[in-house]
């Protein structure tokens, strides 16, 4: 039974490449699948970043085409909730860091879901310190800029009760913030908190590693790029990884149902589940015969194939319910 909470994410582990304007593009393992999307644009000359709930981190930088418009194109995982930040000037004492929020059918949100390939047109970004608004002189303007592409079906702005990566839900992900006004934001600060510690030297702190995700969330506190609960032991090389496309639709489920499907808190397990099961409570919450929006939101961001695809991948894992 998928059970209803309010919707929560899981953690991100970021590694931050410092690049400039050149067209180069760095994206996880799995990416050349059908079960990926590509979004586009152009820009000045600029750095793009793409956060992920699954905890996957993308990132490409605008091709310097001799135009005030650099085009870019960034391949990204399908049906996963991100973040957009774009950065101007990147590395030098000019840098503008610049968070992206969409308004689309009426809602506004940092959080797009997209399992098409779309284009978000010219966004307007700053290029001097002069033109935005910054209080702290951190560098990362105070607000996201809002943008109003045309967006195709399969492309949606998302609204979710917790975003692990943006926790206030200002538009502006955890990193990025600068929560003791310090003028640093949080991905440069060694001591975040302010209390004169380095964060990486306290061991009671929220976040041992330092990369803006408390450990609550964070699946990888040591930020190696593996998770923690993982028993695994060898690597497959990225040439020879070829990934289930119904585990990659089923892995916004995890996010509250535990990696494959198996909690580890209060929500339910639905690894196991039969297929018919699951795909009955995701046409109920698809079509408002239950009333949970929660779960509704996530039912219309598949299709009737992708929601038999994660079904059928899911009822072929073992659960972990009733074990102790």
């Amino acid at each position: 039974m998928i059970i209803r909470r309010p919707f929560r994410l899981t953690s991100l582990s970021v590694a931050l490449l410092l690049v400039g304007c050149g067209g180069s593009d760095s994206s996880s393992p799995g990416d050349t699948t059908s079960s990926t999307a590509v979004i586009s644009g152009t820009v000045p000359g600029t750095f793009i970043e793409a956060f992920f709930a699954d905890g996957s981190y993308y990132s490409t930088n605008s091709i310097d085409n001799g135009e005030a418009e650099h085009p870019f194109s960034l391949t990204i995982p399908s049906s996963v909730n991100f973040h957009l930040v774009m950065t101007t000037n990147k590395g030098t004492a000019d840098q503008i860091i610049t968070p992206i929020r969409i308004t689309s059918g009426g809602v506004t949100s940092a959080l797009i879901n997209t399992s098409v390939t779309f284009n978000l047109g010219y966004i307007p970004l700053a290029m001097n310190l002069a033109d935005i608004i910054d209080a702290n002189g951190d560098g990362v303007v105070d607000s996201p800029l809002i943008i109003t592409p045309d967006l195709p079906e399969g492309a949606q702005v998302v609204e979710v009760t917790l975003d692990a990566l943006d926790s206030d839900n200002d538009g502006i992900p955890n990193i990025y913030e600068d929560d003791d006004n310090d003028g640093e934001f949080n991905l440069e600060d060694l001591d975040d908190d302010n209390d004169g510690i380095n964060d990486v030297d306290e061991s009671d702190d929220d976040d041992s590693d330092d990369d803006g995700v408390d450990d609550q969330y964070d699946s990888d506190q040591d930020n190696d790029g593996v998770n923690d609960n993982s028993p695994v032991t060898t690597y497959t090389p990225v040439s020879a990884y070829t990934p289930k496309v119904g585990r990659l639709l089923a892995s916004q489920c995890f996010q509250c149902h535990g990696t494959n499907g198996n909690s580890t808190n209060d929500w339910d397990s639905i690894a196991g589940e039969s297929v018919s099961e699951i795909v009955e409570e995701m046409q109920e919450f698809k079509s408002g015969e239950e009333d949970e929006p929660i779960m509704a939101a996530q039912a219309h961001g598949y299709s009737d194939a992708e929601i038999s695809a994660l079904a059928e991948w899911l009822a072929t894992q073992s659960s972990s319910e009733g074990e102790d």
